[in-house]
């Protein structure tokens, strides 16, 4: 077994960079034409985010639904807004919450990917595995 040092946490990647990795996404867009929906890919950059940013955001958006704010701040809208670049460019946080539901859910699936972080999905398949004694 190899000791995890801090030469080696950096040589491997454990130590965040501001690179990004290239995801697909699927959905069923609008055809301006007809009004159908219809199945498309894209291609986004996803940011490969350190812990810090995404303990500030979730923390962030937990301490702004218990301080007495009319409003939560999304923590998916958060990720999308500052972890996921389409061409380039950020969206702001207001058109990340406009943002079609399916669309969100599938940029939000790129990201976790990327950030190495648990899904709805997987924390519910987990808690549905039975138990090994």
């Amino acid at each position: 077994m190899n000791d995890l040092t801090l030469e080696r946490i950096r040589s491997i990647g454990g130590i965040v960079t501001a690179k990004t990795e290239t995801r697909d996404v699927k959905w069923r867009g609008i055809n301006p034409e007809t009004g159908r929906r219809i199945k498309c890919t894209y291609t986004v950059e996803v940011k490969r985010m350190a812990f810090g940013w995404i303990d500030r955001v979730t923390r962030e958006a937990r301490s702004t639904a218990t301080n007495g704010h009319d409003e939560a701040q999304s923590i998916g809208a958060t990720l999308i807004s500052g972890g996921v670049l389409f061409g380039g460019e950020s969206l702001s946080y207001h058109d990340a919450l406009q943002l079609d539901p399916e669309l969100a859910n599938e940029l939000l699936r790129a990201f976790y990917e990327v950030n190495a972080m648990p899904t709805v999905e997987s924390v519910q398949s987990e808690q549905e595995q039975p138990v090994k004694n």
